[in-house]
């Protein structure tokens, strides 16, 4: 019966963190995201956030390259984000690319 509450309660919470990143507003930058370059211009592109070379990167759509390395280790990370994050999260818009980074970055 615990764990059903802790679940609950984590499930709750994760909630309340999607609506806040979807509500804030794109121009907030923190953490990791800061030093990103500016992408308003790019709202068609969709962005991938993966793994490259053990850390945390972007990718824009279809490259192999990354735009921006973040120094924050897969290594860090539980297995099921490890496995997220080696197939790769998308992101449609910058905002979007924002609040993942917040969310594995800070």
């Amino acid at each position: 019966m615990k764990n059903k509450f802790v679940a609950l309660g984590f499930f709750v919470i994760m909630c309340v963190i999607f609506v806040f990143c979807v509500n804030q507003k794109s121009d907030k930058n923190s953490g990791n995201a800061s030093d990103m370059p500016p992408m308003e211009n790019k709202s068609n592109l969709l962005y991938v956030v993966k793994e490259y070379n053990g850390n945390i990167a972007v990718f824009e759509e279809n490259s192999d390259t990354p735009f921006k390395v973040t120094d924050v280790r897969l290594s860090d990370f539980p297995d099921e984000d490890r496995k997220l994050l080696n197939k790769g999260i998308e992101a449609s818009s910058s905002q979007e690319l924002s609040c993942i980074l917040e969310d594995y970055c800070s």
